[in-house]
């Protein structure tokens, strides 16, 4: 599939967009202080980055 040259910054903008709305529906919140929560988000940063790769693969 080729890519119109001028829609690439479009895609690139939509789809980091679309990955911050997911991470954020998905609980992936600064904490004040920098306190983490444990084994939970590195769970839920490794989903996000399998689906990630998965979409640009």
């Amino acid at each position: 599939m080729k890519v119109n040259a001028r829609l690439f910054p479009l895609i690139v903008v939509a789809t980091f967009v679309a990955f911050l709305v997911l991470a954020v529906l998905l609980g992936l919140r600064p904490e004040p202080g920098g306190g983490h929560r444990g084994g939970q988000t590195a769970t839920q940063v490794t989903l996000l980055l399998a689906l990630f790769l998965g979409g640009v693969l």
